[in-house]
């Protein structure tokens, strides 16, 4: 039992051991780089070179992986802030508008990709709208061509219902290693009215073999940390891996590695096992969500997960009592045995002594 006059030290202890157990869990949370937005490509799993015209330039890129040239203007050069092809102030699309004065027929657009070596298929994606007069007299032209493949040639209405719409064409042959020109181009005149063409994003997305093959993913307490464990069965694009962390399993909160976590079998059709221990601003009696993120050679991510950890209070004090004892215990055996042979006929003559 404590003493009265020892209560209001003890609280200041208890009070500046939460204060500091609070700096800590602060400093390391802002030590820990911040997890990074996920590209948006429209497959899934799969890497796209994407434009989504979200900054008045021709150099954007959305996706996964960067294209291999910026857009290039086909009857004017006055760049995405003037002229018949803009990216207007309002952003998230890029226009061929009518421009008093000006014929636009022929007017195009122009973007290079490079297909990656592994790719066996691609697609071109694209959503595009038109805002005017005379829709049925108004055709985009969309065009895909590349070394050694079938061109594709595709015409879209200015009265195509509906309006805007997804488009999506696949790209025939042996894409993979080639260079790839999309093209549109504004095949009318617009005549001088508010009348345009909209494009909300332009991707080539195509596939890729898998980094990893994960065979398993796992979190478990042990002592005072908790172990986050994963196989591989194969990581024949694998460079390394990312670790997140959350107290919710709606989304990471922080990374929890600092540099990639480097693979072990790089290129490799067989696997192995990694282990990461996370001490990090643990708070007993929390639930703690782990994901893993592969990373490709060329740099596209998978994010696995996630698993889970409730971590608890460490019982530090009853597994030093248990070391302890089974330190001291050998040694006291034979201490106490010699004890007893010596004391044993001093015993037995004590007994004679009061039988006599």
């Amino acid at each position: 039992m404590l003493l009265n006059n020892d209560r209001p030290k003890n609280r200041l202890k208890h009070r500046g051991w939460l204060l500091l157990v609070a700096l800590t869990g602060l400093l390391s949370a802002l030590a820990m780089p911040a997890v990074s937005a996920q590209a948006a490509c429209s497959v899934t799993g799969q890497p796209c070179v994407r434009d989504d015209f979200d900054a008045r330039a021709y150099d954007l890129n959305t996706g996964t992986d960067d294209w291999a040239t910026n857009w290039a203007e086909i009857g004017e050069g006055d760049g995405p802030t003037l002229g018949v092809m803009l990216v207007p102030v309002t952003l998230g699309e890029l226009r061929f508008q009518a421009v008093s004065g000006t014929d636009e027929t022929n007017f195009a657009l122009s973007r290079d990709v490079a297909i990656p070596a592994a790719a066996s298929s691609a697609s071109l994606i694209l959503r595009i709208g038109y805002s005017g007069s005379s829709p049925l007299a108004r055709e985009l032209s969309v065009e895909a061509t590349g070394t050694g493949l079938p061109p594709l040639f595709e015409l879209i209405s200015g009265n195509a219902s509906p309006n805007p719409a997804t488009y999506a064409y696949p790209l025939i042959g042996s894409v993979g290693g080639k260079t790839i020109n999309v093209t549109l181009t504004n095949l009318t005149n617009l005549a001088d009215t508010p009348d345009f063409w909209y494009i909300d994003f332009v991707e080539v997305t195509y596939d890729s073999p898998l980094a990893v093959t994960l065979a398993d993913f796992s979190a478990q307490q042990q002592d005072d940390h908790v172990l986050v464990a994963w196989e591989t069965s194969s990581e024949l694009d694998n460079q390394g891996f990312n670790l997140y962390r959350s107290t919710s399993d709606a989304a990471p909160e922080i990374q929890l590695n600092n540099a990639l976590i480097p693979s072990q079998s790089p290129g490799s059709t067989s696997g192995h096992f990694y282990t990461w221990e996370d001490r990090d601003g643990l708070t007993p009696d929390t639930t703690y969500y782990y994901w893993l993120e592969d990373v490709s050679l060329s740099g596209v991510t998978t994010l696995h997960g996630p698993v889970s950890a409730t971590y608890s209070t460490p019982t530090a004090v009853t597994l030093a009592g248990l070391q302890a004892d089974s330190r001291t215990t050998p040694n006291a055996l034979p201490a106490v045995t010699l004890a007893l042979v010596l004391l044993l006929p001093l015993l037995v003559m004590r007994v004679a002594r009061r039988t006599a």
